[in-house]
């Protein structure tokens, strides 16, 4: 499996922008502040099998606020036989 990010003037964000319409709405929102990144997944024939949201800033919040971090904001794998259960 291939993994990479991916902005939106390549040639896998009509797909990445498919499965995550909400944060690529965040994009385009002028009152959020968020720096979204987005990663897909290929097979080794190139194949799309999903991808990936994170969100990347500074917490909040609590003792730990101004520190860097990452929250995945969403995660999808298209087809059941790419999916491990665990």
């Amino acid at each position: 499996m291939n993994l990479r990010q991916v902005k939106p003037n390549d040639d896998l964000w009509p797909q990445v922008g498919e499965l995550f319409p909400r944060a690529v709405a965040w994009l385009d929102d002028p009152t959020d502040d968020g720096d979204y990144r987005f990663f897909s997944a290929t097979d080794e024939s190139g194949t799309f099998l999903g991808g990936s949201v994170i969100d990347l800033g500074t917490l909040v919040f609590g003792p730990l606020s101004d520190l860097p971090a990452g929250f995945l904001e969403d995660i999808e794998v298209l087809e059941p036989e790419h999916r491990r259960d665990r």
